[in-house]
């Protein structure tokens, strides 16, 4: 589901991320700044160029979350 997503063009309007401000990581796989946006309960590091990066349980809070219909904010 996740490599559909990454390839399937723009998100679902309901997987529509919240910019919440600068991140103090980097992005992993190429050392730029990242983003931190909120969606579905959850606060992620995004990095423009490589998609979005989630820690701990993260993946499994927004799909829960998704699935179950809640709002994003």
């Amino acid at each position: 589901m996740l490599q559909w997503m990454a390839h399937a063009g723009d998100p679902p309007r309901a997987l529509a991320w919240d910019d919440v401000g600068p991140s103090d990581r980097t992005c992993p796989a190429c050392g730029a700044a990242m983003r931190r946006v909120a969606a579905y309960g959850a606060v992620l590091d995004s990095c423009a160029d490589h998609g979005v990066w989630f820690d701990r349980s993260e993946l499994e809070r927004v799909l829960y979350r998704f699935a179950i219909g809640e709002p994003t904010r």
